[in-house]
């Protein structure tokens, strides 16, 4: 359930519509017919649906959602980042983020499960949940209650049954039928 819940949060971040160049126009399509090869035109406020590379301007994205960083970074067709983590590459943005300030176009390099923000949904899905370690002394704590309740109420039984039958014996009418068998000895005095 918890896989499920993050990987239906992740694609709130993903927008339904993207501005493309298509056949040397500006058109909006679904962004689920995106494919690597399109060219992205990104305008401030847009989400943007798909990892690309920046071929022209410069923007400011928000990278949140992957990095966790409150800042927008700065990211710019000009700033070519070699040998850098993909994150860190300037001139590099990603799906499920945001531009906050700028004008650029991209070229998708990565679409769907193929997209950094896809990659954290499957690692995601394939995680099992394990018992935690509070979850595993609860369920030992449980178990010796329920043993210690069992033997107590097994060790009992006997003694009940016995002093019902001695407590039964000295409501007749006779006394002395509290010292028959069933019964011990010092039980009704």
């Amino acid at each position: 359930m918890q896989a499920k819940r993050a990987v239906e949060t992740l694609a709130a971040y993903l927008p339904a519509h993207a501005t493309v160049v298509r056949d040397g126009h500006v058109q909006q399509v679904e962004a689920v017919t995106l494919v690597p090869g399109d060219v992205l035109v990104i305008e401030e406020g847009d989400c943007i649906s798909a990892d690309a590379r920046l071929i022209e301007g410069g923007i400011e994205v928000g990278l949140s959602p992957l990095t966790g960083e409150a800042m927008p970074a700065y990211r710019a067709a000009d700033r070519v980042g070699v040998r850098v983590p993909l994150l860190s590459a300037r001139d590099l943005v990603f799906s499920g983020t945001t531009c906050t300030e700028g004008e650029a176009w991209a070229v998708v390099f990565a679409t769907g499960v193929h997209t950094q923000l896809g990659r954290i949904a499957a690692l995601s899905e394939r995680v099992e949940r394990g018992i935690s370690p509070l979850e595993a002394q609860v369920r030992r704590v449980a178990w010796l209650i329920a043993v210690i309740a069992v033997v107590m109420g097994v060790a009992f039984l006997p003694l009940s049954c016995l002093r019902r039958n001695c407590r039964s014996a000295t409501r007749s009418s006779s006394p002395s039928a509290c010292w028959s068998a069933t019964c011990p000895r010092d039980c009704c005095r």
